[in-house]
């Protein structure tokens, strides 16, 4: 029984360490979605707030309305009550006094409804800039791997082994010769032709020099 609890342990082990294996080779597969579910679930959040908004916003406006025609029967009542006429003033003020209850429930409806909202405006704006920083967490872990996966290519040894860099180095050196060959042709070429028209630079820069010879004798004859 003991041998079976070790290899039971073994197994289970094995299981975990290519669980965490797995879940570090697809780790920022496994990030992006984790920020995609937390977006998603910010919108539904945003949604649900909308919602609160629209629902406080028709309580509000039921409430006052009740509100506006408590205030209409009232400015009524004192019209009446300065005419004497205590009936139908009686009979307003009973209709305000049904209506007092409903005032007051509606009121404490907006009143939660609006605490309800600020709460939820509170939480999604922490939500929303956590958010924002795992988003710019990840794009720095993006940039980041793709710097990594740049070095492992350009240090990876190749069958004749040596390394990118030196595979870089060679093709540099051999563009560098090819070009210096290139304008070596091209200044041969032209002292080629100025030999053959008769313009050679050294030559021509001897007979500067000796004109240049006789022109100053002449200068110090005069």
């Amino acid at each position: 029984m003991n041998i079976i609890r070790k290899l039971t342990s073994a197994l289970q082990g094995g299981l975990r360490e290519s669980g965490e294996m797995m879940v570090d080779a697809n780790g920022m597969r496994i990030f992006a979605q984790e920020i995609h579910q937390c977006e998603r679930g910010i919108n539904q959040s945003k949604q649900q707030l909308a919602s609160i908004i629209v629902q406080k916003t028709r309580l509000k406006r039921a409430l006052d309305q009740l509100q506006k025609e408590r205030r209409l029967k009232e400015e009524k009542i004192a019209t009446l009550l300065a005419q004497n006429n205590e009936t139908e003033a009686l009979q307003l003020a009973e209709l305000i006094t049904e209506k007092i209850p409903l005032i007051k429930r509606q009121k404490q409806q907006v009143q939660q409804i609006a605490d309800y909202e600020n709460s939820l405006q509170q939480k999604l704006k922490k939500m929303v800039n956590r958010l924002s920083s795992y988003q710019s967490e990840y794009q720095m872990l993006q940039a980041t791997e793709h710097l990594q996966a740049a070095q492992r290519k350009l240090s990876t040894q190749n069958h004749h082994g040596q390394s990118s860099f030196t595979d870089m180095q060679d093709s540099l050196k051999r563009i560098q010769q090819h070009q210096q060959q290139f304008t070596d042709q091209e200044n041969a070429m032209e002292q080629v032709d100025a030999y053959l028209e008769g313009t050679n630079k050294s030559d021509q820069a001897t007979v500067d020099s000796k004109a240049q010879d006789i022109l100053e004798a002449i200068r110090n004859k005069k």
